[in-house]
Formats: structure tokens, C-alpha cells, sequence
């Protein structure tokens, strides 16, 4: 979300039709094509290591402690909720070239623009700092290094992400959906392997319930599955695949594209079946004391 005043009155109403074009698109019907859905195949990859942070972790392994599956339903409806965002975002960066930044830019005055860019950095901020010190604690807990070095590491490490970035973006999808997959098979497995009381499994999927202790649990599972800033960065994203913009069947095959990569993520291990895992291993360790 950029903050500059200087954004004309021509600027404004050219940016209009485009982001109006996605009204026209439903009517298209276009065909489903393997070879060119792999080309697009990366983006929700690079998306999805939001939804797997050690901080969501954390966050579905309490509701497993405090709520047991009681909580399952919670995790379901939230993963609806964030595929219909992020599908949104896909719409949006596709089909009028912008990105949801741009769009904020062009469709609103500075003082709300700059609004909602404050906002974020703080947002942005927050969410750092616990990623940053984790990382240190982590490694000073495994490896006995001191936090400040980890501190230092984690940062170097971020460096080496944005030049992989600058040089080939593909490179970076690759490294992420391999780091992404090992941990969804790791906890896939887990699930596989550990007895469940199946009938309290699908009672927490099934009916709603909220007990006073795990209300504060509930809202967690709901921040781990929708990611604010994910939203600016999926439209973002998008927008790195070549995508004729003059061509109304091309911008609806990119869209379908995007949101069937989405959709796979979604049920192979963004969501369901890994944050379940994580919930049930939780059941698991209580079952143990």
C-alpha cells in the first residue's frame, strides 16, 4: 500500500474499467488444460508456508490440549473462509493486472490509504518479531548458539530469500513446495499412525461448540487460517505469470488455474488434513499422561 498523494484524477479513471473487467468473465467457458495448469503451478506454494509457521503450529496444537477435536469445525469453516479470500485476490490480481496494494491505491483517497498502510507495518512488525525470535530460540536450543547470532542468521537468512527471488522466482517455488510437503507428509503420517476416537473426531467437525476455556483457542485457529497479509501477496503473485490481458478466455484459464493449484493445497496439507494431525497429536500426548 504505497502512501503518495500524487495519484492523478486520469489515474483513477483508467484504473476503474480494470478493475470492473472481472464482472464480465463469468460468463466464458473455457477448457482445462494439464500441461498449461503446471505452468502455473507455485504461487499458492509460496502462500501456503504462512499457514505452516511455527506460530500456527503452536496455535492447533493448544486447541487439540484445551478443546480435543471439539474444535475441528472451527478449523474447517476458517479454511473455507480463507480459500474464498485468497480466491478473490487471485480474481483480482488476474484479471486487472493490479495487485490488491495497487488496487487500494487507485480506488481510495491518501488519507485511508495511508490508514490502512500504517496499519500493516505494525501488522507486519508484530508478526516478524515472533518469527525472528523463534528461529533464535530455536537454534540456541537445538544447537546451544547464542540468540543474538540466530537473530543475525534469520536475517541473513531473509537476505538469501530475495536474491533467490530477484533471480528466479521458480527456484523459490521449488524450495517451498519441497520444505512445505515434507512437513504436510510428516504430519499426514502422524495422523495415519495414531488411533482416533473416531466418533469424537467427526462430532467436532460436524457440530459447533464453543466452551469458555477454548474461546481464545478458537480465534487462533481462525488467525492461522486467514492471513491478512497473504492476501497482498497471492495478488501479488499472480501476477508474475504471463497472462495476455486483452484476451478474456486467457485471464479465465489463468484464474482456473490458480484456484485449482488453491484448491489442491487447500485439502492436501495447507489445512484439513496437517492442522488435524497437529490437533490430534495433541489428543495423543494427553492420552499418554
Amino acid at each position: 500500500v504505497h502512501g503518495s498523494d500524487n495519484i492523478s484524477e486520469m489515474e483513477r479513471s483508467h484504473s476503474h474499467p480494470q478493475l470492473q473487467r472481472r464482472d464480465s468473465l463469468s460468463s466464458i467457458d473455457v477448457s482445462f488444460q494439464v500441461e498449461s495448469f503446471i505452468e502455473y503451478i507455485g504461487p499458492s506454494f509460496l502462500i501456503s508456508l504462512a499457514f505452516l509457521d511455527p506460530g500456527n503450529i503452536v496455535a492447533n496444537l493448544l486447541a487439540g490440549q484445551y478443546g480435543r477435536y471439539s474444535l475441528l469445525w472451527v478449523l474447517w469453516v476458517s479454511s473455507i473462509v480463507a480459500y474464498q479470500f485468497q480466491s478473490l485476490c487471485i480474481t483480482l490480481g488476474v484479471s486487472t493486472n493490479y495487485d490488491l496494494s495497487k488496487a487500494v491505491r487507485y480506488s481510495f483517497g491518501p488519507w485511508y490509504r495511508n490508514i490502512i498502510w500504517g496499519i500493516l507495518q505494525v501488522s507486519l512488525i508484530a508478526c516478524d518479531i515472533q518469527e525472528v525470535l523463534g528461529i533464535a530460540v530455536a537454534l540456541q536450543i537445538l544447537f546451544n548458539i547464542p540468540l543474538w547470532i540466530g537473530v543475525v542468521i534469520c536475517l541473513l537468512n531473509t537476505l538469501l530469500f530475495l536474491v533467490l527471488q530477484k533471480g528466479s522466482q521458480k527456484i523459490l517455488e521449488l524450495i517451498f513446495a519441497a520444505l512445505i510437503l515434507s512437513i504436510a507428509i510428516c504430519f499426514i503420517y502422524n495422523f495415519l499412525k495414531i488411533e482416533h476416537d473416531m466418533t469424537e473426531l467427526l462430532t467436532g467437525i460436524l457440530v459447533p461448540t464453543i466452551h469458555h476455556k477454548t474461546a481464545d483457542k478458537a480465534l487462533g485457529l481462525v488467525g492461522a487460517c486467514i492471513v491478512p497479509y497473504n492476501l497482498f501477496l497471492h495478488s501479488k503473485l499472480v501476477l508474475t505469470r504471463e497472462t495476455n490481458s486483452n484476451s478474456y478466455i486467457e485471464i479465465k484459464s489463468a484464474i482456473r488455474y490458480f484456484k485449482t493449484e488453491l484448491i489442491f493445497l487447500s485439502l492436501i496439507h495447507i489445512s484439513e488434513p496437517t492442522r488435524q494431525a497437529e490437533i490430534s497429536y495433541a489428543v495423543f500426548c494427553l492420552k499418554k499422561k
